[in-house]
């Protein structure tokens, strides 16, 4: 039996997790922009007929900036991982593999392309 793949891409520049921030009232919430982000990448995967997998899977994320040096790898990695919970797998716990990785600038085509593949786990 193949194993369950999805690969994507979400258009439009890459956003980082941003840190959490605290109402008036000490609750903890994440950031408009982050959320919009999430909401974003999850419709991009939704799109894309993505299906939950259940067992362990591999994330692959091939960043393209707009510009050099625009925002930290490993948190927009948190923030696509955080944004297909639910979508791509139950729970961003069953990444078992996490391949992230800068390309080189494009400013007319600013992208995150995704691949989520189950694996075998042993």
């Amino acid at each position: 039996m193949a194993a369950t793949t999805c690969h994507f891409s979400v258009p439009g520049a890459p956003v980082p997790k941003g840190r959490p921030r605290f109402d008036r009232r000490g609750r903890v919430y994440t950031p408009k922009r982050t959320r919009a982000y999430e909401e974003h990448v999850a419709w991009c995967a939704v799109a894309a007929r993505a299906k939950v997998i259940e067992g362990p899977v591999s994330l692959e994320l091939d960043v393209t900036f707009g510009r050099a040096g625009q925002a930290d790898l490993d948190n927009v990695a948190k923030a696509v991982a955080d944004a297909l919970h639910g979508v791509c797998y139950a729970n961003d716990r069953q990444i078992k593999r996490l391949l992230a990785q800068e390309l080189l600038p494009d400013k007319t085509n600013p992208r995150v392309d995704v691949r989520v593949e189950e694996i075998k786990w042993n």
